[in-house]
């Protein structure tokens, strides 16, 4: 009892010395990490699920400004994670995950270090640019290798991915309905980071829309997010056995589906829609199940909208005065910028630079009033000429690192498909349900890809990653089950020849 009473204040002493010298949100940090790193390095898979959580739904909760912190929550985490599965993996021998993936990977990286040396693009930095890079990498080389390790760990990274976007449906209800959230579209503290839902005043005439972020910091990348995400409720609804159970997956779907809605992002929808023709194509989604969920959402829709929505997503006044010939002209200069320089490209986040020096020479036929106003907003300091985007992710890609780096970017993105149609190859139905899912996941961004640029969005990376631990799990289970098999034919045929 002494011995206990004596800890009890030894560690209390410790933390008021913390509260009071490094203040109260630093020592709560520090305190928490000192307990989170022997269980992180004993279960890696514990700080992958916050890593999944800080970069999604608590993104800009954790980010620097807000919490005093010197990194983000996300790289804090992620450091410290990778550091603990580094030292688990030198102490157990684990191996590292392998696919095909990996190649393009290096390859990509390559592009970009080619284009920097021959290119010499102006700031950014193309080590700003290899850093953001860098960061997405680990995430993905952390997903591929903790959540590939068995079947348990890789359905607890699925879990965490599916209840974090949930979260961020509830924050951005808040976003939506709370009005002491909701900000300006031109409040400074957007650039920093924040939570609220955008009001936007001007997209549609007469009418003021709130969009909401979910954590995430942009109505947009929370609406790929989401659409990515929407078809793993197909595979939790399957797995389902209890009515608690079916009543959580309903919950976490009807709060990604509002989320989507609040997004007031068509590309979200179409990247879903992409995703539902995929799973009814390969017949893992009833037809019947799609039209119930179409009437109940016209039923829905008959009595409730937010404000805007239906101009928004569907009115021809938009399509024609919104933001939808602003995107084309920008799509369309991309295509120029790309086949100007079609095989190294202009280096990272060039293409606001090129723009913004070549609007009154080479664009100056090719974009409308909206350019020109544009370009006025970034001289006087209202608007960053680096948020200046091509709207198309492919485009994006090809205008920084030119062929050279689009081809084994798409390479990338194609082999993720492959690895998953390999587990619909040899794993159980449960693996193939899976697999179905989360190729479906994949077709969704990268259908929302073709109208936004977003190479680096977490959503991304994370599902990519899975396909690399689904197939690496899925590969040794049917090893394993091969093994025993193999040796039994070989004991009967007197053969000993070991299996490769």
């Amino acid at each position: 009892m002494a011995q206990a009473m004596l800890l009890s204040g030894l560690v209390a002493a410790v933390a008021a010395l913390l509260f009071a010298s490094i203040g109260p949100i630093k020592a709560i940090a520090t305190v928490a990490g000192t307990i989170l790193v022997p269980a992180v390095f004993e279960w890696p898979v514990i700080g992958l699920v916050m890593v999944i959580f800080a970069e999604t739904s608590f993104q800009i909760l954790g980010s620097e400004h807000i919490t005093g912190l010197p990194l983000s929550l996300g790289k804090l985490l992620g450091m410290l994670t990778l550091v603990m599965w580094a030292l688990k993996v030198m102490r157990d021998r684990l191996p590292l995950t392998y696919t095909p993936q990996l190649l393009a990977l290096l390859s990509y990286i390559g592009a970009m270090i080619v284009v920097a040396i021959v290119v010499h693009p102006r700031e950014p930095s193309y080590e700003n640019g290899f850093f953001k890079f860098l960061q997405v990498a680990l995430l993905y080389f952390l997903v591929a290798n903790i959540a590939g390790l068995d079947h348990r760990r890789l359905i607890l990274t699925c879990a965490a991915i599916s209840a974090a976007l949930a979260l961020c449906g509830l924050i951005g209800v808040f976003e939506h309905f709370v009005p002491s959230l909701g900000m300006e579209s031109d409040d400074p503290e957007l650039r920093l980071g924040a939570v609220g839902g955008i009001i936007d005043r001007g997209s549609i005439y007469g009418v003021a829309i709130r969009r909401i972020t979910g954590g995430l910091g942009d109505a947009n990348w929370l609406a790929y997010s989401l659409a990515a995400t929407l078809p793993l409720n197909l595979f939790w609804w399957r797995r389902a056995r209890t009515l608690l159970g079916a009543g959580i997956v309903l919950a976490a779907a009807l709060l990604q589906a509002l989320g989507l809605v609040l997004s007031y992002t068509r590309a979200g929808f179409l990247g879903l829609g992409a995703a539902v023709v995929y799973l009814l194509w390969h017949r893992v989604l009833p037809l019947r199940l799609v039209v119930a969920g179409a009437l109940v959402a016209v039923l829905i829709g008959l009595v409730w909208l937010p404000a805007g929505f239906l101009q928004r997503m569907f009115s021809l006044e938009y399509l024609e005065e919104g933001s939808t010939p602003m995107r084309q002209d920008l799509t369309g200069t991309a295509l120029y910028f790309a086949l100007q320089r079609p095989i190294f490209g202009y280096g990272y986040g060039q293409f606001g630079v090129e723009f913004m020096a070549r609007i009154d020479t080479d664009l100056k036929d090719r974009v409308g009033a909206w350019g020109f106003d544009l370009a006025r907003a970034v001289n006087n300091g209202q608007e960053d000429v680096h948020n200046i985007g091509a709207h198309n992710l492919y485009l994006e890609v090809m205008v920084e690192y030119g062929l050279l780096g689009l081809i084994p970017f798409m390479s990338f993105l194609f082999l993720a498909l492959h690895d998953l149609r390999l587990c619909r190859r040899y794993g159980s139905e449960e693996d193939r349900l899976l697999a179905y899912c989360l190729s479906a996941g994949l077709i969704a961004f990268y259908t929302c890809g073709m109208l936004g640029h977003a190479k680096y969005l977490k959503i991304l990376w994370l599902l990519t990653g899975l396909a690399a631990a689904h197939r690496r799990v899925v590969l040794t289970e049917a090893a394993d089950q091969l093994a025993p098999a193999q040796s039994a034919s070989g004991r009967e045929s007197g053969s000993t020849a070991p299996i490769l």
